[in-house]
C-alpha cells in the first residue's frame, strides 16, 4: 500500500512540476530520490520509469530521455542505499548524481539544455531541497520505517 502512495506521490509532483516554470527545484527527481531510499528496486525502477514517462509526455522533444534516467536513478539510489545506510548526506550526494545523469542525458539527445542561469538556479534549489525533502517525505511516507 506504501508503493501505491508513493506512486499517488510522485504523480502529485509531476503535476506540480508541469505547470511551473524551469526555474523551479526538479520535485519529481527529489521524490522518487526519497521513495527509492526506502522500497526496493523493482519498485523504485518502476517509481522512476513512471515519473519518467509523466515527464515525457510533457516534453515530446525528449521522448524517453526522463523515462530512462529517472528509470536508472531510482534503480541506482536503492542499489546504493546499503552503502549509505542512513547517512543524512546521502540523499545530497545521490541527488546530485541523479542531476548529473539528467543533464548529461538530456544535453546528449540533442534537445537542448536550459539556460545556464535556469539549470543552475533549478539545481541549485533541487540540492538545497534535498534533505528537506527527505524529511518531509519519509515522515509522510514511511513513518516507522525499518531498514532490513
Amino acid at each position: 500500500m506504501r508503493t501505491f502512495f508513493a506512486f499517488v506521490l510522485l504523480y502529485l509532483l509531476f503535476m506540480i512540476q508541469a505547470s511551473v516554470n524551469q526555474w523551479w527545484p526538479d520535485l519529481v527527481l527529489l521524490g522518487l530520490v526519497v521513495v527509492s531510499l526506502h522500497e526496493n528496486r523493482l519498485a523504485s525502477t518502476l517509481a522512476g520509469a513512471f515519473a519518467g514517462l509523466c515527464l515525457d509526455v510533457t516534453s515530446p522533444a525528449l521522448l524517453g530521455a526522463h523515462l530512462a534516467t529517472l528509470a536508472a536513478t531510482g534503480y541506482g539510489v536503492a542499489v546504493l542505499r546499503s552503502v549509505f545506510y542512513r547517512a543524512r548526506w546521502a540523499t545530497l550526494l545521490l541527488t546530485a548524481m541523479a542531476l548529473v545523469l539528467k543533464w548529461a542525458v538530456v544535453g546528449l539527445t540533442g534537445a537542448g539544455l536550459p539556460a545556464v542561469p535556469a539549470l543552475l538556479t533549478s539545481s541549485a534549489l533541487t540540492l538545497l531541497l534535498a534533505p528537506l525533502a527527505e524529511l518531509g517525505l519519509a515522515g509522510l511516507l514511511y513513518h516507522g520505517w525499518q531498514p532490513a
